[in-house]
């Protein structure tokens, strides 16, 4: 007797890119629909900036983060990425190693929150000629790594590149 279900054996699986950029759509999808505003507010003021809501107040984008589907943070990864849709970033990122997305290796480890933030690489930038270190993008902003994070830092992206 034949099995309906899909022969999943078959389905290949995606590459080390898609499949870093697919577990970090999922972090921030978990992220806005915790009930923890420091947790939930950035991601939704990222989706926000991004214009996957347009015309939609923060405190109403909070009220409707269970509504948000996964389909919208992987429109908001494309869209910080530079590329339209979702549709169009993936077949780049089949052939991307995942080194060309330190960014999104740096946020999926929890980096990112223990480290200074700035709104432009050019603010990040001269704080790191100050005190040494590394610059490393994520969407329109930027965080400046101690030499020694950088350090830590490149030995995970050998990791997994």
């Amino acid at each position: 007797m034949q099995s309906l279900s899909p022969d999943v054996s078959t389905k290949a699986a995606p590459s080390p890119s898609v499949a870093l950029v697919l577990r970090e759509a999922r972090r921030l999808q978990r992220a806005a629909q915790s009930d923890s505003l420091s947790t939930s507010l950035p991601v939704l003021r990222r989706l926000l900036a991004a214009g996957i809501a347009r015309s939609v107040s923060l405190p109403f984008a909070y009220r409707m983060r269970a509504d948000l589907q996964r389909k919208h943070f992987l429109r908001l990864l494309a869209l910080e990425a530079g590329f339209a849709s979702w549709d169009a970033y993936r077949p780049v990122l089949e052939q991307a190693p995942p080194s060309d997305l330190e960014p999104l290796l740096l946020l999926s480890k929890g980096w990112a929150l223990a480290h200074h933030w700035f709104a432009s690489t050019s603010e990040a930038q001269a704080q790191v000629d100050r005190m040494g270190g590394r610059v490393v993008r994520i969407g329109s902003h930027a965080v400046a790594l101690t030499p020694e994070q950088a350090d830590h830092y490149r030995q995970l992206a050998q990791r997994h590149g």
